[in-house]
């Protein structure tokens, strides 16, 4: 009997979507979405509004650095529950520009 060849032995699976909530009357927003096209022309011709991906309705995800971990638990959690996928959040403690600031 002889063993697989490592290429034939993966398995590749990647869930149909991990949507969260939009504002009430429109479709949950698909996070999927946000890299099904190959280039940001492509991403720009498919939707004009968005420049690089998805746009979050300010009035549910509010785009303020100080609730980003509270949008980030959105995504994590919704991974989770519809998908069986953790996702992590990870910080960095390199500085990053001249003013010592970090990411």
């Amino acid at each position: 009997m002889s063993i697989p060849s490592p290429e034939k032995r993966q398995f590749k699976w990647s869930p149909p979507s991990i949507c969260i909530k939009n504002v009430p009357g429109k479709d949950q927003i698909n996070l999927l979405k946000a890299g099904q096209y190959s280039s940001k022309a492509l991403a720009k011709l498919a939707n004009p509004e968005c420049k690089d991906g998805i746009i979050l309705p300010a009035s549910i995800y509010p785009p303020t650095w100080d609730k980003r971990d509270e949008i980030l638990n959105k995504v994590i959690n919704a991974a989770k529950l519809q998908a069986n996928t953790t996702l992590t959040k990870q910080k960095t403690a390199a500085k990053l520009d001249s003013m010592d600031e970090y990411y």
